[in-house]
């Protein structure tokens, strides 16, 4: 009894170191990005919120401008995604930047958070939303280098990771990015990713031993993301219902060019006139992205979008990228991959008039920075 009891008491110590130190990483990048804000950039965003008047007739044409801040953190998970795709197809699962991805969602959300502090009405349900996905995205991102820098690698060095359930992590992990640019990532069936796990790749062949150890990780893998899967999409309907997928636009130029930019654009409303004003509806999230250079390209002016007349917009680009459209930039996170060709590329982050939209995607791409996201709240 005396030996159990000690046992669970060490249990209980660890545990709570686990939950501290936890604590203490998100916590401590949090505050270096919440403290990199100056009050210069504070009044900047503060003006531009004073200034700015929703527009749009009905409820569900506006949403919060904060959104277009507070919905970075949680699209940063999506390339924290894309980058490990990326590498684990190419080299060692070992080798990615496990920690400074993480510190950096940190550090990105405590700046955000300091820029709107003041400028918005605060919007608790969505901050908590950014932190919950972002600790348990520490969590499972942590445990995972945790693995892969011990027993992961230990395998690596007596087999290598060039097995069938290797290549299978990493197609699962593109194609788990590509989903999640269109739709919740709870939705995403890891059940099938489990199943077919055990029927589709061969048994034997060689290294025998990686492949039992890929299959037994990746197996414990999907069955926990399975289930906290469906328990976090349950608790995500219950706070906010299901989310809409409709972006509201107002837009001035040719309606007829404009709604044959593409075919997903639905039109409400359009003048008679060449630039008379026209309102429109786009596709949410990745597919507003592809759409809207199309939108610029066929002479559309953006005036509105979700109600609101400016957004923030993603790209990857040199370090040393700049603009000239008024754009400014509000973040900067290394990317920590190595691209094939050029010089190693950083994510940054921009507030953009609505109305200079089209001029700032036109110069990003002249300039050979590439468009990632626009958040459209």
């Amino acid at each position: 009894m005396k030996r159990k009891r000690k046992t669970l008491r060490i249990l209980a110590i660890a545990a709570l170191a686990l939950v501290l130190g936890l604590a203490a990483f998100c916590y401590g990048y949090y505050r270096e990005g919440y403290q990199s804000v100056t009050p210069v950039e504070r009044q900047a965003v503060e003006t531009s919120a004073k200034s700015a008047t929703p527009t749009g007739a009905l409820d569900q044409e506006v949403r919060k401008a904060s959104n277009a801040y507070l919905s970075v953190p949680e699209w940063f998970i999506v390339y924290i995604s894309d980058d490990y795709a990326s590498a684990i197809a190419q080299t060692a699962p070992s080798a990615f930047a496990y920690g400074a991805y993480l510190a950096d969602y940190w550090r990105l959300y405590g700046r955000l958070a300091a820029l709107i502090e003041n400028a918005y009405v605060p919007d608790s349900e969505y901050h908590t939303m950014v932190r919950v996905i972002g600790v348990s995205t520490t969590v499972e991102f942590g445990l995972k280098a945790f693995y892969e820098d011990t027993v992961g690698h230990l395998f690596e060095w007596i087999s290598g990771h060039a097995t069938p359930e290797d290549a299978y992590a990493a197609q699962v992990a593109r194609d788990y990015v590509t989903f999640i640019r269109l739709r919740p990532w709870y939705e995403f069936e890891f059940r099938k990713a489990l199943v077919d796990l055990w029927t589709t790749l061969p048994s034997g062949g060689n290294s025998l031993l990686r492949k039992a150890e890929r299959r037994a990780i990746l197996s414990a893998e999907y069955t926990v993301k399975w289930g906290y899967a469906a328990l976090i999409e349950w608790a995500t309907h219950e706070a906010f219902g299901v989310a809409d997928i409709d972006t509201y636009v107002r837009l001035s130029g040719n309606p007829e060019k404009i709604v044959n930019a593409d075919e997903r654009i639905r039109v409400l409303a359009a003048g008679t006139t060449a630039d008379a004003e026209t309102t429109a509806i786009i596709p949410r999230y990745q597919p507003f992205t592809d759409i809207a250079p199309k939108v610029a390209a066929a002479g559309g002016v953006f005036r509105s979008i979700a109600g609101q007349a400016f957004v923030t917009a993603g790209i990857l680009a040199p370090e040393g990228f700049r603009t000239t459209t008024g754009a400014i930039a509000i973040a900067s996170t290394p990317v920590h991959i190595d691209p094939p060709t050029g010089p190693r590329r950083h994510r940054l982050l921009y507030w953009v008039a609505a109305g200079k939209l089209g001029d700032f995607l036109s110069e990003t791409a002249k300039a050979g920075g590439t468009l990632e996201h626009i958040y459209d709240f």
